[in-house]
């Protein structure tokens, strides 16, 4: 899932989602330099774990790290990506919400609340998270996508493109050709939607467009 989960915002506390996110503040001094070097090894294998979906192992990697150093953010936010994954919204929520009470102003925290709210179909509450990202960070493009397809599951099949359209065709990622995609594949329009996928790669490697991908498969729109 960021939840996007995209790796990026599964170490968004060490290295600047679904596309980065800054450091979370950690006002805890932490172990001493030698377990906090371990916490951060294991840490990030699991995210990568993660990233490679071999949700067990990056389970038992979260576990040990929690042991190393209890209660930090880079292993609550893989927690709740784990649950995630594993279709347990609420637990999901609980933890994601958890960065937030920790610091007001997490990014991930938001931003995997209201993927988990997209993931509900409870997309006022999706769009609502979005938007109070794109308040504040308005060339953010995996909101932007997410907001674009969020108008679309909601009928509001004008509205999206007119959103998807002023993302930018080159900017920094391909959101502007998946949030067009997934648009024409909520409309039915399978063929207009490969048109779409197809022309990002002109300017785009496949590779760099797996969160967005991602995201339309998590959201049935694409095949795996």
């Amino acid at each position: 899932m960021k939840i996007f989960f995209l790796l990026s915002l599964l170490l968004s506390c060490f290295a600047a989602p679904l596309h980065s996110a800054k450091p979370e503040k950690n006002s805890d001094p932490g172990p001493d330099p030698k377990v906090r070097r371990q916490y951060e090894i294991k840490i990030r294998d699991a995210a990568s774990a993660f990233e490679r979906e071999d949700y067990i192992h990056a389970g038992k990697l979260v576990a040990e790290a929690e042991t190393l150093w209890p209660g930090q953010p880079p292993t609550i936010n893989l927690q709740g990506a784990l649950f995630y994954r594993e279709k347990k919204y609420p637990a999901a929520l609980e933890k994601f919400r958890s960065l937030i009470e920790k610091d007001p102003n997490s990014y991930t925290g938001y931003f995997n609340v209201a993927e988990v709210y997209l993931a509900q179909k409870n997309y006022d509450l999706a769009l609502e998270g979005f938007g109070r990202i794109l308040d504040a960070r308005p060339k953010d493009e995996a909101c932007q996508f997410r907001v674009a397809l969020i108008l679309a599951l909601q009928g509001k099949k004008d509205e999206a493109r007119a959103f998807a359209a002023k993302i930018p065709k080159i900017g920094q990622t391909a959101a502007h050709y998946y949030a067009q995609a997934g648009i024409e594949f909520i409309a039915g329009n399978q063929r207009k939607g490969d048109d779409w996928i197809k022309q990002s790669e002109l300017f785009f490697p496949r590779e760099s467009s797996r969160q967005l991908r991602k995201t339309l498969v998590d959201l049935g729109l694409l095949q795996k």
